[in-house]
């Protein structure tokens, strides 16, 4: 029987730079590493008695073992709050400074910050799509991808206008009708909400997010008769596109402006491959290659 899997393994160099992609950028309290070179880092967590060396053997055996201190496993984007009988609990979250969603909880609620929770469920449907070769779970990652990108957008234009003068202020909705697109926001909102200049159109992931985007507009969006994945070795060309269309872009954004980001963005740009076993006469490791998209 023919199936997806994810490879089980990770390169000396793609465990090194899952780590230190977690220090640079993850959400844990050592600040002054994120700004040190390689070595300064690594001579400092030796003094601690911390093995870096260790830790990308482990990773190497295990890509999804967790790595200690530097990734914080307490996350997802939504949140249980309940109050006792007869007491208000005020709930509130910042970002940049401004403050959104204040609410008042006199019983049981969810809090749900939208960007950080559809990002976690489009990686949750990710895994579904590998685990049971599920197509229909893969276009539940892409929808829930975009979404994901199009509240991170949300969130920043939101901080912006909110600090800005009148005449600056950024609207996404069109006077003429209709929205902003995603690609107007990252080509030219992105540097005016950051003041970095970044040419996404250059870079190894644009094509495929354009790719993914079309599929899920051809899927999700506009249904087409005619659209969609037919074969195993498209559904993990396509779930292998993730991690740069999808994931690498929303690093990209959060390293633009210089924000730590929750674990499964880390974790989604550095994926194991996906590959499909069962082909007649292979086996294991082995096995043909079909339906990769290296980065």
């Amino acid at each position: 029987m023919r199936k997806l899997r994810s490879d089980p393994w990770l390169s000396a160099r793609e465990a090194r730079e899952l780590v230190f992609c977690f220090i640079r950028w993850g959400e844990h309290r050592d600040d002054h590493l994120r700004r040190l070179p390689d070595a300064a880092v690594e001579s400092e967590l030796s003094a601690r008695g911390y093995s870096l060396t260790a830790t990308i053997e482990e990773l190497q055996r295990n890509p999804h073992r967790a790595i200690s201190h530097f990734e914080n496993l307490l996350e997802g984007g939504t949140w249980e709050i309940s109050a006792s009988p007869g007491v208000e609990v005020k709930h509130s979250f910042m970002v940049d400074g401004v403050t959104f969603a204040e609410k008042v909880i006199k019983g049981h609620a969810i809090v749900r910050q939208s960007y950080k929770a559809e990002f976690t469920a489009a990686c949750e449907a990710r895994d579904a799509a590998i685990a049971n070769s599920n197509f229909d779970s893969f276009y539940t990652a892409l929808s829930k991808g975009f979404a994901s990108l199009e509240a991170y957008f949300t969130l920043k234009v939101a901080v912006h206008n909110n600090k800005c003068t009148p005449a600056d202020r950024l609207e996404e909705k069109r006077p003429k009708g209709g929205f902003v697109s995603l690609d107007t926001k990252i080509q030219r909102w992105l540097p005016m909400l950051t003041g970095v200049s970044v040419d996404v159109t250059t870079s190894p992931g644009w094509n495929d997010f354009l790719y993914l985007r079309k599929l899920r507009n051809d899927v999700v969006i506009h249904p087409k008769p005619d659209a969609g994945l037919s074969t195993l070795e498209e559904l993990a060309d396509g779930i292998n596109r993730f991690r740069s269309g999808i994931g690498s872009l929303m690093f990209m954004l959060h390293q633009a402006f210089r924000e730590p980001m929750q674990s499964s963005i880390i974790r989604a740009m550095h994926y194991p491959t996906v590959r499909v076993l069962g082909v007649v006469g292979e086996k294991g490791d082995d096995a043909r290659k079909t339906g990769v998209h290296e980065l």
